[in-house]
C-alpha cells in the first residue's frame, strides 16, 4: 500500500464527486474546501489543509466567508494536526465535536458471513430503500435530516447509475420490513 491508513482515509476526502450540483469547490495544494447554501456541515467542509502557519489565518478567513455563517467542519487528523491549526480554528469559533476511529482490513483477509436469521440485507436500488437507510443512519448518529428529494435522487444515481462508485445496503427485519441498520462503501479508483 503506497499510503498509511490515515493517509488513504484523508485522501478519500479529497474526492468530491458526491457533492450536489452547484456546490463550489476550492482546490489548491494548500487548501481544499467545499461550500453549499445548505445548512449541513458535510456540505460545508474543509478536506485538506497544507499550509505554513502564517498562512492559516488568511485561509480560514476565506473558508469562513465561503461558509457564510453555516455550520462548517474541518477535518483534522495526523496529516495536518498542529498547534497552529488548532489555535487558528479556535480563533474562528471552531471546536472539536466528534472523533472518528477507523480500522483497515486487507481484502484478502476478509471473510464474509450471512446475516442473522430474521434479518435481510439488501443493496439499495430504490428511492424508498435509500430513504430508509438515511433515516436509520440519522437516528444512529442523532443528526438532523437535511436531505431533499433532489439529494436523494443524486445519491441514488451514485449507487445505481452508470459507473456507480457507491454501494449502500439496508438491513431490515425480515418479518416487519422495519429498517435496522445501514452501511455504505465508496470506491476510490485513485486510491
Amino acid at each position: 500500500m503506497p499510503w498509511t491508513l490515515d493517509e488513504a482515509l484523508e485522501r478519500s476526502q479529497w474526492d468530491t464527486f458526491w457533492l450536489p450540483p452547484g456546490a463550489s469547490v476550492v482546490d489548491r495544494p494548500e487548501l481544499l474546501f467545499w461550500a453549499t447554501p445548505v445548512e449541513n456541515p458535510s456540505l460545508n467542509s474543509v478536506g485538506r489543509v497544507r499550509a505554513q502557519p502564517g498562512r492559516l489565518p488568511f485561509l480560514f478567513d476565506e473558508v469562513v466567508d465561503a461558509h457564510a455563517g453555516r455550520t462548517s467542519r474541518v477535518q483534522v487528523g495526523p496529516g495536518n494536526r498542529s498547534e497552529d491549526l488548532e489555535r487558528t480554528l479556535r480563533a474562528r469559533d471552531y471546536a472539536p465535536v466528534c472523533q472518528h476511529v477507523a480500522a483497515g482490513l486487507e481484502l484478502s483477509a476478509w471473510r464474509g458471513r450471512e446475516a442473522r436469521p430474521g434479518i435481510e440485507v439488501l443493496r439499495v436500488s430504490r428511492p424508498e430503500d435509500l430513504a430508509a437507510a438515511y433515516r436509520v443512519a440519522l437516528l444512529a448518529f442523532d443528526a438532523p435530516d437535511t436531505w431533499t428529494a433532489d439529494d436523494l435522487a443524486q445519491n441514488l444515481a451514485a449507487c445505481t447509475g452508470p459507473g456507480a462508485r457507491v454501494c449502500r445496503v439496508l438491513a431490515r427485519d425480515r418479518s416487519t420490513g422495519e429498517p435496522l441498520g445501514s452501511a455504505g462503501m465508496t470506491a476510490f479508483p485513485e486510491l
